[in-house]
């Protein structure tokens, strides 16, 4: 019981992780789309 419980938070900790590191990635993606879009604007 107490090792499945182990299991469970580094599963929790590696899908919580996985989120986080999507976040940041959709996040950097756009910031990059939007500042070429506006460089393209002001061009």
């Amino acid at each position: 019981m107490y090792k499945f419980s182990l299991v469970d938070e580094r599963g929790a900790g590696l899908c919580v992780g996985g989120l986080i590191i999507l976040g940041c990635t959709c996040f950097f993606f756009a910031f990059l789309m939007t500042s070429a879009f506006a460089q393209r604007q002001e061009a």
